[in-house]
């Protein structure tokens, strides 16, 4: 079992979730929670050690496929997560 760099917590990724979705969607959950508003991007960038946005972009987009997240095209820090999401980061479903 691996740990969140974000968080610290235990973080197996569920089936079909890979390690990098898994984190920036405990990431996402923890800075929504605490801020209220989606983190930039950039903090998306910082958070996972990611050199460039369009791998951020990847990895929303395969949470969002998967159901986890929802954007808004066209507004700024338009991610918001599902409550799928939301259950897969407190592990109540896998």
């Amino acid at each position: 079992m691996s740990v969140c760099p974000t968080c610290g917590h235990d973080a197996a990724p569920p089936l079909g979730m890979t390690q990098r979705q898994r984190d920036l969607l405990v990431f996402l959950v923890e800075y929504i929670d605490e801020s209220g508003l989606s983190p930039s991007y950039d903090e998306m960038c910082n958070a996972l050690d990611l050199a460039s946005k369009s791998g951020v972009s990847r990895i929303l987009g395969g949470l969002e496929s998967r159901g986890h997240i929802v954007r808004l095209p066209g507004s700024a820090r338009s991610v918001g997560v599902s409550n799928r999401g939301i259950a897969v980061v407190l592990g109540a479903a896998e």
